[in-house]
């Protein structure tokens, strides 16, 4: 538990402070590791997990697309579009510049300039330290202050901690407050134990009273019952009898 109370912590210095926020992150740092949400913590550190598996994935993506752009821009694009600019002027030499060679040629020089003029600006849209896909990953990716190996860490304490109790990871919460409460009660039952024993004096005291009334009560009509039974026996022939109750 207080790896994962360290864990959270350190996660909330950094993760609202970026200009995206982690949903799965921010719901993480206000889980409660409680019984009643025995399987919410480890299914928001599973979902954390993932998307910061994600973020790390689209942002390698995204800085290898500028990577290629870059030296597409820079190295053998480049030289094949000049390559072409020089064939251009080679086939259309001889040709006046008003004729229509000159012209398909010069359109064909125009789409040229808009291939690498385009490569140039999509190198810039990726690079662009602020507004730029690879930016823009870095910067969500830098209000994240742990990495994904630390969470898989965590997790595999966490499972091995769940073996060693012999219990489903979704349910090592409950099964620490079991924990705690079988280790923490002999001390509550302790200090419980004078009130109980008060209760139990007054409890006593009032079924003794009860009792003594309904024993008294018993004797009344005992002694009723054996007067009115003796009182008739000599009608029935039992002169001198007597019934004791």
């Amino acid at each position: 538990r207080k790896n994962v109370e360290r864990f959270c912590e350190s996660l909330s210095d950094g993760v609202s402070s970026g200009p995206i926020t982690v949903l799965s992150a921010s719901e993480l740092i206000h889980c409660t590791w409680s019984a009643d949400e025995s399987s919410s913590t480890y299914s928001k550190l599973l979902d954390f997990r993932e998307e910061l598996r994600e973020i790390n994935a689209n942002s390698e993506s995204a800085a290898l697309a500028r990577d290629e752009l870059i030296a597409l821009s820079t190295n053998s694009a480049m030289a094949a579009l000049d390559r072409a600019r020089s064939f251009l002027v080679d086939a259309v030499a001889s040709e006046n510049t008003s004729g229509p060679l000159s012209s398909a040629a010069e359109r064909a020089h125009d789409r040229i300039n808009a291939v690498e003029l385009a490569l140039q600006e999509s190198a810039q849209v990726l690079e662009d330290d602020e507004k730029g896909l690879v930016g823009l990953f870095e910067n969500i990716r830098s209000t994240i202050p742990v990495s994904l190996q630390d969470v898989d860490s965590l997790l595999s304490q966490w499972n091995t901690l769940a073996r060693k109790h012999g219990v489903a990871p979704f349910s090592l919460p409950t099964c620490y407050c079991a924990l705690q409460n079988e280790l923490t009660g002999n001390a509550d039952a302790r200090s419980m134990l004078p009130h109980a024993m008060e209760v139990e004096a007054k409890a006593l005291e009032m079924f003794s009273a009860r009792c003594s009334a309904l024993s008294e009560a018993r004797k009344a009509i005992a002694k009723s019952l054996s007067q009115s039974v003796t009182e008739r026996l000599p009608s029935l022939g039992m002169t001198g009898a007597q019934l004791v109750v």
